[in-house]
């Protein structure tokens, strides 16, 4: 298996999938908006999640480095 890095930047940027996420869902008006919403946001913290599964595994993260997981 590959080396993966995780960023702070990649952390940043999905944090603020699932807050542009959560916001469709909040403001969605028709059934077929709302299933897409969820969706959205079920893919956005499952992302946000593998992020930081793999910084606990490499001891968390500080600014400017990357971490890999293997």
């Amino acid at each position: 298996m590959q080396a993966v890095a995780v960023t702070w930047d990649e952390v940043r940027a999905a944090l603020e999938a699932v807050e542009a996420a959560r916001q469709r869902l909040d403001y969605a008006d028709h059934p077929d908006l709302v299933d897409a919403a969820v969706l959205e946001l079920g893919a956005a913290e499952k992302r946000l999640n593998y992020l930081l599964r793999v910084a606990r595994k490499n001891g968390g993260m500080s600014r400017g480095k990357d971490l890999y997981c293997r």
